[in-house]
């Protein structure tokens, strides 16, 4: 369960740095058919980052992405919000980390 949990964190995390550089894109759009495709790419992974936040019971983060997943965020600080809201929950969160041997060749190699 602990391995599994650690890994949703880390797709979070890198799903967060995929959003910010498709906001960024979308931001810098020259045309309509540019901006939808950055768009489309943008949605998707405030799809992903919402099914995780409900599957790591972060409901605030939750409730605040899904009416943005039709209306998308139009501004920076639109967006930094739900940044901001996803990173303060992650932090109440407490993470412990407990070493446990898998392979006994790790236990020897440790000797």
């Amino acid at each position: 369960m602990l391995r599994f949990n650690a890994t949703r964190y880390l797709n979070m995390g890198g799903l967060i740095t995929d959003m910010t550089g498709h906001f960024g894109l979308r931001e810098g759009s020259k045309n309509e058919s540019e901006r939808a495709r950055h768009d489309d790419e943008f949605r998707r992974d405030l799809g992903r980052i919402y099914k995780l936040a409900n599957e790591l019971n972060l409901k605030t983060t939750a409730q605040l992405i899904e009416p943005r997943l039709k209306a998308l965020p139009q501004s920076e600080g639109e967006y930094n919000l739900l940044i901001e809201c996803l990173y303060n929950e992650l932090n109440n969160r407490l993470f412990f980390y407990t070493f446990r041997l898998i392979d006994r060749n790790i236990m020897k190699a440790m000797s």
